[in-house]
């Protein structure tokens, strides 16, 4: 197993695990993988695709599969998967799924997307997947590049650029090929978007008087990376990581009886504006906490970078956006909260004083 020297020179590993999926327990989705740290015991403690303080480097991640290789035993009790690594910063990542045909015929020399897609990304590293049905691309992406990443619902095809997960297997597809990674530039981006989407169709960015982020999760300001890092320190770590990286439902699981599981694995009815709320109250706390007042536009820019975002959050009904509403809500109740304990305090003895 080897990878090129550009992602092992690159500190952003993890290790991943099979785990049972509990919203597709009888399909080919009964198990996700999870990306795990591997400067925890037993590599065992949670990863996140946010927070670069629970990567690890590319030695790190060889050594725990140097011994995972030796040690098959232990692999199948903990259900071991493989290094991972995370793309975000200038990374981008694309995933074809379910194409074994396409994948047999190249092989036997015809030409087919596979090379189209080789040829544009200069023949950047490439591995097939762990059905060996699908491949991935991985490569990086320059300043110039309109990042965004794209996953159609119910799309084979995804295409990555943050917050995402790889979970490498190393089975190159061409082991003639020099293992190498690719830079390509915005020309090069909208034709590989074209190539596998059949058009190019970025995210419609918003204007509105909260921030020019846009369904791509947008910019994060120095402020906002500081807010999170707090957060992914403190006690809503879980709950807001799950915001961050679980695959969540747009619309309301009730009606349909359906169960999701919720950050502590307990199957709950899922509820996307009960969820915003809860986020945006959490935000406002730190927001708070960190900048001394509830900013708007500090809690809107972090909960765009959370999978609770969706077209709905900019949605305007002539009485602001769905979003806007939202935030203001959630501001008014936290700031009930701190008025009542104010005023539950007054008149209290403090070190001995009236």
């Amino acid at each position: 197993m080897d990878f090129p020297e550009e992602m092992k020179n690159d500190r952003r590993w993890v290790a991943w695990f099979y785990e049972k999926n509990p919203q597709h327990p009888n399909s080919v989705h009964s198990r996700k993988k999870v990306p795990c740290n591997l400067n925890s015991y037993m590599c065992r403690g949670s990863a996140s695709t946010i927070d670069p303080q629970t990567w690890a480097t590319y030695q790190q991640a060889i050594t725990t599969q140097n011994y995972a290789d030796t040690h098959p035993k232990r692999v199948k009790v903990t259900h071991y998967g493989g290094p991972g690594f995370i793309i975000d910063d200038g990374w981008g990542f694309l995933d074809l799924d379910n194409i074994p045909t396409v994948i047999a015929n190249h092989n036997l020399g015809e030409r087919n997307q596979i090379d189209d897609i080789l040829d544009l990304l200069d023949h950047t590293y490439c591995e097939a997947s762990q059905s060996q049905s699908g491949l991935h691309f991985i490569f990086k992406v320059d300043d110039t590049v309109e990042a965004f990443n794209k996953h159609p619902e119910q799309s084979s095809r995804e295409l990555y650029t943050s917050k995402r997960l790889v979970a490498l297997t190393g089975n190159v597809l061409d082991p003639e090929e020099p293992l190498k990674i690719t830079t390509i530039d915005q020309e090069t981006w909208k034709q590989l978007n074209i190539l596998v989407f059949g058009k190019y169709a970025p995210p419609i960015k918003v204007d509105d008087s909260f921030s020019d982020t846009e369904l791509s999760h947008g910019v994060l300001s120095a402020q906002g990376k500081q807010i999170m890092y707090l957060i992914l320190r403190g006690s809503d770590a879980d709950q807001f990581n799950w915001w961050c990286t679980a695959d969540l439902p747009d619309i309301s699981t009730k009606e349909s009886g359906k169960k999701f599981p919720d950050w502590n694995g307990e199957l709950i009815y899922y509820d996307p504006s009960r969820q915003d709320m809860a986020c945006c109250c959490m935000l406002a706390y730190w927001v708070r906490y960190y900048v001394g007042e509830y900013d708007s536009k500090l809690i809107d820019e972090i909960y765009k970078q959370t999978n609770l975002y969706r077209p709905k959050w900019n949605r305007n009904d002539g009485a602001g956006t769905y979003g806007q509403r939202t935030i203001s809500r959630a501001i008014a109740y936290k700031q009930g909260q701190r008025d009542r304990k104010i005023e539950q305090y007054k008149g209290m003895i403090v070190h001995g004083e009236e």
